[in-house]
């Protein structure tokens, strides 16, 4: 009744009162409780519980039990926390358990485990800093202190020891591992460690001697990881022969694993050496082990570093032995796509042929921009035999063909390449010029100024530069009406387009809108404006016998220029030649002279030429003789003159003197138009 009533008090928390009330508690209840409060209350209840049952009274059973198993975790935490202590204080724990209790630790202890960890964390991060002479400096001050570096630390004093003094490893690591590592475990680890970093360093002799140190001094045995990763450096040293000896020794009692001969292909790799990494990954298949899909790619990549031969000599050693992915093919023909070896490329079409290996996009593409400029009807073929396949040319791709065929001027391929993208919807203003380049280079000018429409009809707007090239087109193909058109839409202060404009008027014979476009010019430039306006307009002036205009062009660039420049001189001998008035063209040679210019061999051809056209012959060899007086280089122009001569000649003789002219001219006469 008095717990009762103690347990109605308003003081009392739930967990006291069910306490008091004489429910049955145990652990569960404990680990119920919010605050300390809670744990007071608790603690008071049961001392009064306690305290009215007395001697007499029997108590429950669960306090007992409770009580009990509480007793007993305390005594295992207790012996577990003294072996743990005596094992730190012993020094053969790692590092990271030894930080876990340094609270714990005092007096020389943790005054030598506090300077380890600052020499550590300096080491790692002179080695992080590449300071190589730091880290040594810091192995020679903590190699000789208690405990053992860990294996972290062993592997950057490893790396500086190999860029500084590499006959020290061995000694130093295994001398270190003799004082201050007891633990065999411990030993076999730091040893398999170093060792890696010796074989990653291409250093697997070293490897091999540090094997044979650890194994007479710490007795320490390679485990067959290690065993593997010192083959595989050996491998990536190209040591074939040392090699295939470990690799005896290995099978003489047990059999390589399949990450052992993994890790010597990926050496042989290493190594540049594409047979000897495929002999590998052969021997793989022959113990019906997986080959990866990735290292026969990475295979060909070798393989395409080493050189074509290298290639050829791959595939003809795994020819009928082991089937090549096409991603593989893909790897191999685009590496003959940059450096354009049609030749290796149709040899690995057939292996992959042979195979049975169906085409995909990745054997496609670097077929296409190999036949793209090699053999355009194959490279059309193909591209009709990947639509079929289901494949989809990128804008890229078709980009990059229709590039190539402005290289070569297939317009046939080009169009077929248009077409499909035009169906798809796919042309683009990029698409648009450079197939207006291939126009352009094919020369046919007129179908370059009708993508003008389709583009339009597109919903795209050409740019400036775009505009002045179907300015150029237009003007070259004569049609001076969209000419004009698309001078009004470009930027009009280009002088480019301008000079367009002049020629397409001297096409026509409008040398009046030639002189309008001039002044124009001049009104936006003034006395800046470029001398090659000057000369383009002058020459539509002399094309159309426009002379007296001419001669007023030829004022304005005296005044507004100074002086005239060759290409003047020449447009005016030619212009003059073209009147068949050969003594007026005759006197700008000497104009030239005087004003400090020489004259080149397009002075002299129009002069050579325009003499054979009206058949004065003794004009031509007088020509002929002050060109080589003044050292003018004969070129192909001249000597397609002088086959002229030599097909109208009434005489032998004067074809003779004519044949002649080629045994003094340096010109291939089986090229251009000779």
């Amino acid at each position: 009744e008095r717990l009762r009533s103690h347990a109605l008090k308003p003081s009392c928390s739930p967990i006291a009162k069910s306490a008091c009330n004489g429910t049955r508690f145990h652990t569960g209840t404990i680990l119920s409780l919010r605050s300390s409060a809670d744990m007071t209350s608790l603690i008071d209840s049961a001392l009064a519980f306690m305290s009215l049952v007395g001697p007499s009274k029997e108590i429950p059973s669960d306090m007992y039990s409770w009580a009990h198993t509480v007793t007993i975790d305390c005594l295992w935490f207790a012996v577990g926390f003294a072996i743990i202590r005596i094992v730190v204080l012993m020094g053969i724990v790692p590092e990271s358990v030894r930080k876990a209790f340094k609270k714990y630790s005092g007096g020389p202890l943790a005054a030598s485990v506090k300077r380890r960890r600052i020499a550590l964390k300096t080491l790692r991060a002179d080695a992080a800093a590449g300071n190589m002479e730091a880290v040594v400096k810091s192995w020679d001050k903590e190699k000789n202190m208690s405990g053992v570096l860990p294996l972290d630390a062993l592997r950057n004093v490893t790396q500086a020891l190999l860029s500084l003094a590499p006959e020290r490893i061995v000694t130093e690591i295994t001398l270190h591992l003799e004082q201050h590592a007891p633990i065999s475990e411990q030993r076999s680890a730091a040893i398999a460690g170093v060792m890696e970093e010796l074989t990653q360093a291409g250093k697997p002799i070293l490897a091999e001697e540090l094997a044979a140190v650890a194994r007479e001094k710490l007795s320490v045995e390679l485990d067959p990881r290690s065993r593997e990763a010192l083959i595989g450096g050996f491998a990536a040293a190209g040591e074939e022969m040392k090699v295939g000896k470990l690799i005896a020794e290995i099978e003489a009692t047990s059999s390589m694993t399949a990450r052992g001969l993994s890790l010597i292909a990926k050496g042989f790799m290493q190594n540049n050496n594409p047979i000897a990494a495929a002999r590998t990954l052969l021997k793989m298949q022959q113990k019906n082990m997986e080959v990866p899909g990735r290292a026969l790619i990475e295979l060909c990549r070798v393989a395409c570093r080493a050189g074509p031969e290298a290639v050829r000599g791959m595939l003809a050693f795994i020819a009928g032995k082991m089937r090549l992915t096409a991603e593989g093919f893909g790897v191999l023909l685009t590496d003959c796509a940059k450096r354009e070896d049609i030749g290796l490329a149709r040899y690995i079409e057939k292996i992959a042929s042979q195979q049975g290996e169906c085409p995909t996009y990745a054997i496609y593409e670097p077929l296409l921009k190999l036949y793209a400029k090699a053999d355009t009807e194959r490279a059309r073929q193909l591209f009709r035999d990947m639509q079929a396949d289901g494949y989809w040319a990128t804008e890229g791709l078709c980009g990059g063909l229709l590039a190539k065929c402005s290289e070569v001027q297939s317009m046939g391929f080009a169009e077929d390449i248009a077409e499909y993208l035009k169906v798809r919807s796919m042309r683009t203003l990029a698409i648009y010029k450079t197939l207006m380049k291939v126009y352009a280079c094919c020369g046919r000018f007129d179908r370059a100024c009708a993508l003008y429409g389709e583009m339009l009809a597109d919903g795209l707007e050409p740019d400036n530069v775009m505009y002045g090239c179907l300015v150029k087109f237009a003007a070259k193909c004569g049609n001076a009406q969209l000419c004009q058109e698309l001078f009004d839409k470009a930027n009009s202060g280009e002088v480019q387009n301008y000079m367009w404009m002049i020629r397409a008027a001297g096409h026509d014979g409008n040398v009046d809108s030639a002189l309008r476009c001039l002044d124009r010019l001049e009104e936006e430039h003034g006395t800046n404006l470029d001398i090659a306006a000057y000369n383009c307009t002058l020459d539509a002036c002399m094309t159309n016998g426009a002379l007296d205009k001419a001669d007023e062009v030829l004022g304005k660039i005296r005044r507004n220029k100074g002086s005239t420049n060759l290409v003047t001189f020449n447009t005016l001998i030619k212009g003059y030649c073209s009147q068949n008035d050969i003594p007026r063209a005759r006197k700008f040679i000497d104009e030239i002279f005087a004003v400090g210019l020489r004259p080149d061999g397009a002075s002299y051809n129009c002069l050579l030429g325009a003499a054979v056209g009206t058949g004065c012959l003794d004009q031509v060899w007088e020509f002929l003789r002050e060109m080589e007086g003044h050292k003018i280089p004969l070129d192909h122009y001249t000597v397609s003159i002088m086959m002229r001569i030599a097909k109208k000649a009434k005489n032998p003789k004067e074809a003779e003197r004519a044949l002649a002219v080629l045994d003094r001219a340096k010109v291939d006469v089986c090229k251009d138009e000779v």
